[in-house]
């Protein structure tokens, strides 16, 4: 049984089933998917179809591609085909696992996968090690990213204070809390958003955050669920939200069926509001 699934809070906000998500990689291929993604982090096994290793190994790379989905990519080469990208990371025995971390990819910059074990709870905890130091939340910018990105998964989305109420450093304090606190939950599956607080007020009012701002959320779409995080902006008190949420600690209620849509907002550039100008 896999670890998030013994925890109560995803026996309501529980991942689907789903295809294997274990990305098949070519020599033509590799290059654009994977070293010219800067924004990912990619886990690659390199195997060949005759090893015995390497298809014992097959159902856990599969369950690993299926829990990390949306978060770190899964990929697989087989080297008996694609001998150029073998010979590129000096593949010599099957199967070699290779981890290929954010950011510009080199072959300097590749993490090779040699001491731990290649049970499901072992890769996975290497890769999220790697994960958890990346993870920052996305700005809302579109009602259209809001439905991608939760219709089927967990979102925590923070509500900040708008700017003429809190500008780009008091802004920025709430970031900097917000993201600490994901990053030290960086296994928990989840994805992490933020937006300015009183843009949306019917959305707002139907999730109960008439308290006013910053807040704190988690929205499972799918299942029609969410709960609203009653402590402060600090890192600590985040963190404990999303442990008393994946724990079935916090009270869940039912989303509206008929949920008001997000406007559409700019992305911030990291800059204080101008104030508006009085006319004389």
């Amino acid at each position: 049984m896999k670890l998030f699934k013994i925890l109560g809070f995803l026996t309501v906000f529980g991942e689907e089933d789903s295809d294997s998500d274990v990305i098949d990689l070519t020599d033509k291929t590799f290059n654009e998917l994977v070293m010219e993604d800067e924004k990912n982090i990619w886990f690659i096994k390199f195997y060949a179809p005759w090893c015995g290793h390497c298809k014992t190994m097959e159902p856990t790379w599969a369950e690993l591609a299926k829990d990390l989905k949306g978060r770190v990519k899964i990929g697989r080469v087989d080297c008996t085909q694609e001998t150029v990208t073998a010979n590129k990371f000096s593949v010599q025995g099957f199967p070699t696992l290779k981890l290929f971390p954010p950011g510009p990819k080199s072959i300097e910059e590749v993490v090779p996968y040699e001491s731990g074990g290649r049970d499901l709870s072992s890769l996975n905890n290497f890769v999220m090690g790697y994960y958890a130091k990346t993870v920052e939340a996305d700005q809302i910018l579109s009602n259209t990213q809001f439905d991608e990105t939760c219709e089927s998964g967990l979102c925590i989305m923070a509500f900040l204070p708008h700017l003429f109420d809190c500008q780009s450093e008091c802004r920025k304090a709430y970031l900097k809390n917000y993201n600490t606190a994901i990053q030290s939950k960086g296994a928990t599956p989840a994805r992490y958003l933020w937006l300015q607080g009183g843009d949306n007020f019917e959305f707002e009012e139907k999730l109960n955050l008439g308290f006013g701002y910053p807040a704190v959320i988690a929205v499972h779409k799918k299942k029609g669920k969410f709960g609203v995080h009653r402590g402060n902006m600090d890192h600590s008190s985040i963190s404990g939200f999303i442990t008393s949420l994946m724990s079935g600690k916090v009270p869940l209620n039912d989303l509206p069926k008929e949920l008001p849509k997000l406007y559409k907002s700019e992305p911030w550039d990291g800059n204080d509001m101008e104030m508006p100008k009085e006319e004389l």
